[in-house]
């Protein structure tokens, strides 16, 4: 069994001062077949981050999971993660036009790449439901949130990896 660890961020239309942010990332994802997602406020570890991008590199396909905590009946949506990193990206192609029309790029702290964001409820994937909800409670005990936490799946892998 190897253990495939996933990125779970939790967001708010409010945090990009815009709406439609899924629908927005995904038409720069149709078009270039990969899109980066900007991260506000708060780094990410530099632990977490060398170890997902390693399992990016060996083919491990870790996700990222994006949930809005806004909606009565909380909606997510997850991607294959393709490259984390801290500084903005040079292929700027891939970054969606309303971070430079609204002037937000410098307030993004962590930039994930992903493939696409395929939406789900929440509530069909109740392991990653139940870690939102304790990461919800988390955060009325802690100053301040990252919005960042790391899930993991037990995969049997293949033979020779």
């Amino acid at each position: 069994m190897l253990p495939i660890y996933h990125l779970v961020v939790r967001y708010t239309e409010a945090m990009y001062e815009i709406d439609q942010v899924i629908e927005r990332h995904n038409q720069v994802a149709l078009h270039h077949q990969a899109v980066w997602v900007g991260k506000p406020f708060h780094r990410m570890g530099h632990v977490p981050m060398t170890i997902i991008n390693k399992q990016v590199e060996e083919g491990l396909e870790p996700r990222l999971y994006f949930i809005n905590t806004e909606q009565t009946r909380p909606i997510a949506h997850f991607g294959e993660l393709l490259e984390l990193r801290m500084k903005a990206p040079t292929d700027r192609e891939l970054i969606p036009p309303f971070y430079a029309q609204k002037r937000i790029l410098s307030r993004m702290k962590v930039w994930m790449k992903v493939n696409f964001l395929q939406g789900f409820y929440l509530e069909d994937l109740p392991g990653l439901a139940k870690l939102n909800e304790l990461y919800g409670d988390a955060e009325g005990f802690a100053d301040g949130s990252t919005g960042y936490f790391i899930a993991y799946e037990q995969r049997v892998c293949e033979e020779g990896r």
